[in-house]
């Protein structure tokens, strides 16, 4: 009876020592062997803010405002203060532009 409590002793220790050496990793490929075209980009929060905040464009259209009183569209910038920003002068012609586009849609609503 010694020797069945023995064998059984030694099967749960087994069994044990296997469920413990499992290991709990999913294995990845080596990311070494992918060709550079076919990597994934992931950029950090804090470089997708940046991004955000030094576009141009972003920052132009973020000028655009619109007057209730006199219910227009107008660029709240001169281009003096454009190019403070860096935003290059055809990219201020653009946003009048933008701004003239928007009071022509604004005045057939009307």
């Amino acid at each position: 009876m010694k020797s069945n409590n023995k064998f059984s002793f030694f099967l749960l220790i087994m069994l044990v020592g296997l469920v413990l050496s499992c290991n709990d990793e999913i294995p990845r490929d080596n990311n070494e062997t992918i060709v550079p075209d076919e990597r994934v980009s992931i950029e950090s929060d804090n470089e997708a803010l940046y991004r955000y905040q030094t576009n141009k464009e972003i920052i132009l259209h973020s000028l655009i405002q619109y007057d209730e009183n006199k219910q227009i569209y107008f660029l709240d910038a001169s281009e003096k203060d454009i190019e403070k920003l860096g935003i290059s002068s055809e990219a201020y012609q653009d946003g009048l532009l933008r701004v003239e586009q928007l009071n022509q849609i604004n005045i057939e609503r009307q």
